[in-house]
This record gives C-alpha cells, sequence and structure tokens, in this order.
C-alpha cells in the first residue's frame, strides 16, 4: 500500500515537475475528498449486505488510510505562520480530527476482525467512517479558506514587488528606453508574475519552503526561462563557485539560515513575507542568454576566488550536497534528501541537531543497512580540503569545518555503539570494519577519540556475546552492559507479595487480584523492556517470517494468551453464579491493572470480557453487582476507541513510571503512518522521505519513555507458572463460541420472560 496514489496524482506530477499550484491544489483534495467518500459508501454498503469479509474490510481501511494519507500529505505543506490565527486554528482543529478518526477507524476494524471481536464491533466501524468522512470534508472547507487568503497575500506581495522593481527599473532604463517601453515591460510582469513569481510563490507556500535548490518554470508564450530558487529562509547566492569533486564541498550549496534576506539593492532579491515569495531570483536567463534579471534583478558578476555562501561565510565552508538533493519544511526541518545529503546533515560543521540525529538513528535501518551508513560516515570523516586554498583559507577550512566535521562522525558512531546496535549480521560486521577504521585511520588523526571507540567495541561485542544487545531509553540514551542506568530495584523496596496459603496446589479463587495484576505486570513489563527501536520499522510485527520484531511479536502473544485465557476461564463453568464470580474476579484484576498503569494487560482483559462468547452471556452478567459493573464501565471508558483513544492518552500522559502502555495504540499510529505516507518524496529523485522517519521517531520515543524505570515488585515463580500453565489451555475461537451456547442457548422473547418468571419464583 506504500506508495499507493491515484492515477491522477501521479500525472500532476510528473507533468508539472514540482509542486501544485493552489488551484491544482484544491482540485486534487476534493478528487482525494469524493475518492474517500466513494471507498466509505462502498464499505458500508458491502458490510450491511453482508457482502464483506475479514480480508476485504481490512484491504477497504488499507486503501483509505492510503488515501487520507495522500490528503493529509497535500494540507500539511500550508505554510500557516503567515496566515490568520483563526483559519489557521480551525484548520488544525479539523487536521487533527482527521488524524483521530483514521486512527479510530484502524483500531476499530482491527477489533472487528478479531475472531472474538464483540457484537457491536462492525457498528463501531460504521460509525467511524462516518466520522472520517465529515472530517476530511471539513478539513478540506478549512484548507478551501486557506488557500484563498494565501492566494490574496500572494497577489499583494507580487503587487508590492512589482512596484519596487518597477520604480528601480526605471532608474536603469537605457537611453533612448522611452515611457512606452517601460509601460509595455511593466504591463507584461504581472502576467510573467502569475505564471513564474506566483506559481514559485505557490510552490514554496505548498511544499512547506521545502524547495530543493534550482527549479525550471516554463513560460509557454515567451519561451523558457529559468528560475533559481533559495531554501527557505535563505538569501540567494551572489556568486555561483564551480562544482568540485565528492570529496570537496560544493560551493553552490544552499541551506536555511535565520538570518535577514538580503537586500535587493545588494544584489540579490527575496521575498520577506514568510511561506510566500521566498524565492530569490539571483540569476535568470531565457534561451537567448538575455538577462531576465534586466527587468527584474540587477545582479553584480564577480571573477575573483573571493566568493562568499549566502550568510557571507567563505565559499569552502559551504555544506557538501547539491540544492537539489536537500529539501526542507516551512520550519527549516529537514523533509527529506539523498542518503549522502543526509549524512552530511547528520554530521554538520556548524550546528548541532540532536532531534535529526536521534531521528536518523532510530529510522536509518528502513532506508539503508548498517555497512552503507558507516561506509558514508568514515568517507564523511576523509573529506579533503579544496584545491587552490591560501595557507591562511586552509586554517579556517580545518578550524571551522574538518575538525567539527570529525567530532561529529565521532559523536556518532558513539551513540550507535551505546544505543543502537543490534544482534545481527550486519551489525557484527559493521563492529568489525569500525574497529579497522579506530585502529587504523582515526588511531592516527585523533587518537584519544579512536581509543574510546575501540573500549566501546570491545564492551559491545562481549555484550552481544553474552545475548545483551543495545537497552533503549528515553532520548536515546542508557544502555543495560555499558551505562548501567536500568538497574533493578531492591528486594526491600517490594511490596510483600500476596501469596495463597498453599503455594503447591494454587487455586484461582485463593489468588488475590491485586497479586496477580503484579505478576502479570511483570511478565508483560519484562517483555515491554526488551522491545528495540528496529522492530517498530515497516511494520515488522505484522511479517510472521521477519525475526527482527521478536519482543514485539511476543508482547503481542502474551495479550491474545490473558483475552482466550479470560474467556476460556469464565465459560469453563457451568454454574451461572461461579460464572458471574469468574468475571467479577478479572474485572478486580483488570482495575488493579490500570492502578499499576499496566494499561496493555488491561486493554487484554477488556477484549476477553467485551469478545462475543463472554458478551453474549446475559444471564451471567445479570448476576453481577452494580458496583462491579460500574467498575467495569469506567474500565471501558478509559480504554474506548472513541476520539482515537483520547481518555487513556490523557490518562497516560497524566501517570508517572513505571508503567506498560497499551502497545497496539502505538502499532495502529504506526501503521497509519507507515502505509499513509510514502518512502520517497514525490517528484525527487531518490530522496528519502524523513518527514515520514520523524513521525515514526515521535511514536518510537513515546515509547522508550516508559522503559526506563522498572517496576519495584517481587516475582513469585509458583504463581507466574500456574499463570502460563492457564494460557496453554486456551481454546479456538469456534469451540469457545459454540461452549457460549451451550452454557446459555439463544432464547426466544416469551421463553426468556418464562425463565425469569421461574427464577423470580413466581411460576
Amino acid at each position: 500500500v506504500v506508495g499507493f496514489a491515484t492515477e491522477t496524482l501521479g500525472s500532476q506530477h510528473s507533468s508539472g515537475g514540482g509542486q501544485p499550484t493552489n488551484s491544482e491544489l484544491i482540485a486534487q483534495l476534493e478528487r482525494y475528498t469524493k475518492s474517500v467518500v466513494q471507498m466509505i459508501t462502498l464499505m458500508v454498503h458491502s458490510i450491511r449486505s453482508n457482502e464483506c469479509n475479514s480480508s476485504m474490510l481490512i484491504t477497504q481501511v488499507r486503501s483509505m488510510v492510503t488515501e487520507v494519507g495522500n490528503f493529509l500529505s497535500l494540507v500539511d505543506e500550508l505554510p500557516l505562520d503567515s496566515l490568520s490565527d483563526n483559519l489557521t486554528v480551525d484548520f488544525k482543529v479539523n487536521r487533527l480530527a482527521l488524524y483521530n478518526s483514521i486512527s479510530g477507524l484502524v483500531m476499530s476494524t482491527q477489533t472487528a476482525t478479531n475472531p472474538l471481536a464483540p457484537s457491536n464491533a462492525i457498528e463501531e466501524v460504521i460509525m467511524t467512517t462516518g466520522l472520517v468522512e465529515k472530517a476530511v470534508k471539513d478539513l478540506l472547507v478549512s484548507t478551501k479558506f486557506l488557500v484563498e487568503e494565501k492566494e490574496s497575500l500572494e497577489a499583494a506581495t507580487l503587487q508590492s514587488y512589482i512596484e519596487m522593481q518597477g520604480q528601480g527599473q526605471v532608474q536603469a532604463a537605457p537611453a533612448g528606453q522611452g515611457t512606452a517601453e517601460r509601460q509595455r515591460r511593466r504591463s507584461e510582469i504581472p502576467k510573467r508574475g502569475m505564471s513564474l513569481g506566483v506559481r514559485a510563490a505557490v510552490r514554496a507556500g505548498e511544499e512547506g519552503g521545502e524547495v530543493a535548490g534550482e527549479r525550471r518554470a516554463q513560460e509557454s508564450a515567451e519561451g523558457a526561462e529559468e528560475v533559481v530558487e533559495a531554501q527557505p529562509g535563505e538569501p540567494a547566492m551572489s556568486t555561483v563557485a564551480p562544482k568540485q569533486d565528492v570529496e570537496e564541498p560544493p560551493t553552490s550549496a544552499k541551506t536555511p539560515t535565520q538570518e535577514k534576506p538580503a537586500d535587493p539593492a545588494n544584489g540579490s532579491a527575496t521575498y520577506t513575507e514568510p511561506g510566500l515569495a521566498k524565492a530569490a531570483l539571483d540569476r535568470t536567463t531565457n534561451k537567448s542568454g538575455t538577462k531576465l534579471n534586466q527587468m527584474m534583478v540587477s545582479e553584480p558578476a564577480s571573477t575573483t576566488d573571493n566568493r562568499r555562501t549566502a550568510d557571507g561565510k567563505p565559499w569552502y565552508l559551504s555544506y557538501d550536497y547539491q540544492p537539489d538533493e536537500i529539501v526542507y519544511t516551512m520550519e527549516n526541518k529537514v523533509k527529506g534528501g539523498t542518503l549522502p545529503a543526509l549524512i552530511v546533515r547528520l554530521t554538520i560543521h556548524d550546528s548541532l541537531d540532536p532531534n535529526f540525529t536521534q531521528t536518523f538513528l532510530l529510522t536509518y535501518r528502513s532506508f539503508t543497512n548498517t555497512l552503507e551508513f558507516f561506509n558514508l560516515l568514515i568517507k564523511r570523516f576523509l573529506i579533503q580540503p579544496p584545491e587552490g586554498l591560501t595557507t591562511q583559507d586552509l586554517e579556517i577550512f580545518v578550524e571551522k569545518k574538518l575538525t567539527p566535521i570529525r567530532l561529529r562522525v565521532f559523536n556518532v558512531m558513539k551513540s550507535w555503539l551505546d544505543n543502537y546496535v543490534q544482534d545481527d549480521d550486519t551489525d557484527r560486521q559493521a563492529l568489525v570494519l569500525l574497529r579497522d577504521f579506530a585502529q587504523q585511520t582515526m588511531n592516527e588523526i585523533m587518537g584519544f577519540a579512536a581509543q574510546q571507540l575501540i573500549r566501546l567495541i570491545d564492551k559491545r561485542e562481549t555484550s552481544l556475546s553474552a545475548g545483551i544487545p543495545s537497552t533503549p531509553g528515553a532520548g536515546g540514551v542508557g544502555n543495560s552492559s555499558i551505562s548501567g542506568r536500568k538497574l533493578l530495584p531492591a528486594v526491600k523496596d517490594c511490596p510483600q507479595p500476596i501469596t495463597p496459603k498453599n503455594m503447591h496446589r494454587i487455586r484461582f479463587f485463593e489468588i488475590d487480584p491485586l497479586e496477580v495484576a503484579r505478576q502479570l505486570t511483570i511478565m508483560e513489563s519484562r517483555e515491554y523492556i526488551k522491545v528495540m527501536p528496529v522492530e517498530f520499522l515497516k511494520k515488522a510485527w505484522s511479517d510472521k517470517e521477519n525475526p527482527t520484531a521478536v519482543n514485539v511479536k511476543s508482547m503481542i502473544g502474551i495479550s491474545n494468551q490473558v483475552t482466550g485465557w479470560v474467556a476460556a476461564a469464565i465459560l469453563s463453568e457451568k454454574d451461572v453464579k461461579k460464572r458471574a464470580q469468574l468475571i467479577k474476579q478479572f474485572i478486580l484484576i483488570a482495575d488493579r491493572c490500570r492502578h499499576l498503569n499496566n494499561f496493555n494487560t488491561l486493554m487484554s482483559i477488556l477484549a476477553g470480557l467485551n469478545s462475543a462468547p463472554i458478551h453474549r452471556l446475559k444471564r451471567t452478567w445479570d448476576y453481577l453487582s452494580q458496583r462491579t459493573q460500574q467498575t467495569l464501565e469506567t474500565l471501558r471508558n478509559t480504554m474506548s476507541p472513541t476520539r482515537n483513544f483520547a481518555v487513556y492518552r490523557e490518562q497516560l500522559h497524566s501517570v508517572n513510571p513505571p508503567c506498560v502502555p497499551f502497545l497496539g495504540f502505538y502499532l495502529t499510529d504506526l501503521t497509519f503512518i507507515e502505509d499513509g505516507n510514502p518512502d520517497n518524496l514525490k517528484g525527487g529523485a531518490g530522496l528519502i522521505n524523513f518527514s515520514k522517519r520523524m513521525k515514526t521517531a515521535e511514536v518510537i520515543r513515546e515509547i522508550q519513555q516508559y522503559q526506563n524505570v522498572p517496576y519495584a515488585l517481587m516475582p513469585v515463580p509458583e504463581l507466574q507458572q500456574y499463570l502460563r500453565a492457564n494460557f496453554a489451555g486456551t481454546m479456538d475461537d469456534q469451540s469457545l463460541y459454540n461452549k457460549s451456547l451451550a452454557l446459555e442457548p439463544k432464547e426466544r422473547e416469551d421463553e426468556k420472560i418464562t425463565r425469569i418468571l421461574h427464577e423470580s419464583g413466581f411460576l
């Protein structure tokens, strides 16, 4: 499903060669909206007519997720900073509503396709499709209002620019050029502005300012004219240096900067309105060689080697990638780029971006492998100064660029060794490569750093031999074998276990619900702490043949076992009152899990209680007290998928670790991110979609923040063994349902009335 797009969208991107104009944007959004509505109508019809099986439902929802992802990928790039607060607030609210509703649809579909799904599960799917339809229509309306205001601002900015350039043109007009000629030229400018200037502004705005260097806009009536656009917030280069070899820093590289745009009077021009026409027209020529900037921009020529970057730095301190190799968002964050360009950003010499570094290390395995990653890092470490530098320039290059780059490379390697090594063949080969590099190349240049790496490699290889991989942690720091941050709580800090009197013959009703919840929490937490970031990439947990997500699959397995155990245990009792007692016991265990912040086991128990074989036991449920039913209702409200688990998310963010979050919530988010966003940016040759990885990393970081603090609970091996034995005794779904029917057969209404009268003593 990844990369799915409609034929219409694909043709527009291929024909336009860039981002759509405002009218094209709205047209595409309307097509996506119509497509989503049609999908919803078809899906609801197939459900109502009983023509939809689980496989078909999953396929339909997946296609809908992808279509909504395409819709959101367009609206996410609108330049909100320059627009009015009233419109942007409404837009953001509707965008969030669409995110929540589509996530709710995915979750309700997963519930409905479960063999133990509650009887109302399919109605929940239909309800969430209605929320998705409403949300996408509301967001379309909000987007239209934003685009309308955006067009007004662009028109005002363009008119201001035309007037400014027209005044400058009067002063610069050659002798003999009359007023009529100037008027003729000025009358042409609005037309060109709409085809070039505004189109460039639209691209800069709709791409979120992520213009990747030089774009060419064709003017059908006037001939082809080249327009060079700068990165967001960046003045244009006044001089373009000749291209360098791969090892040398290109002099024409541009990057976002926080400095003010250059003054048009100084030879370059930029629009100052954020998110509108940020494209600097620093060099423009037509096919015949006539300078278009004679009419729009005056640019002085330079023939000396005293070249400067856009922010005034020497050219040899520029970035080592071409403008079309990387693109940015409106907030100057990396949206995408080629792998070598991303490596340059990872080890950039003049700034630090810890969030980018961590995101890259968390997700790089989704677009490359460790060996390729380290070969590029080593190549980056070995960059050479450009030829022809003076002694003074060489000293500046070494101090300001070469040394910082090498330190960045060292820090990335060290961070990887501390936190991101996997026990697989590729990473073991990378350790060998890294050791050779540290012992030979790095040792000659940065001896102290090389020795540090070698010591870390030794420790890492020792821990891998002992079966101890890197341990994830909040912020990407923390390792069980190196940093020792994860320490088991002291026994004196743990509450005394509440054990039954006879530990040799354990009976379920003799175990305190709190102690059952504690032991289940220990078992779940042990697996949760072991989960590695790589297990959440590219939906590895859903691939049965993929051994990567072993810990996630283990947690999913435990959850399914708990759900099956709850249903099987209740149905094992033939007496209706004892069945009710079992239901009450499981409700109490679930409530204790809630107080232990173990939301994952809580959800597993609720899934068993809400499953069709248990939910239909009306006579059994009637024996529960009002208080017990209120407790259950509170727990159900906590884990309700309504508004994308709004109550659960609020409670989760309010608790302090230790905690075992509901893993299915994160897996749903990751599925939506994976299916709804392409791996590579559209229209860019080999540009990795780094925005997608940033979204993935945000989810992984939230998962990690609950992995650092262990529970202060004491394991009771006998109880855990008892629980695991019960897990193994579960039945298949059909057997559970058949047993439920045998215990409480379906009743006609008159039979039900007769039974109630008998039980009440009236008959």
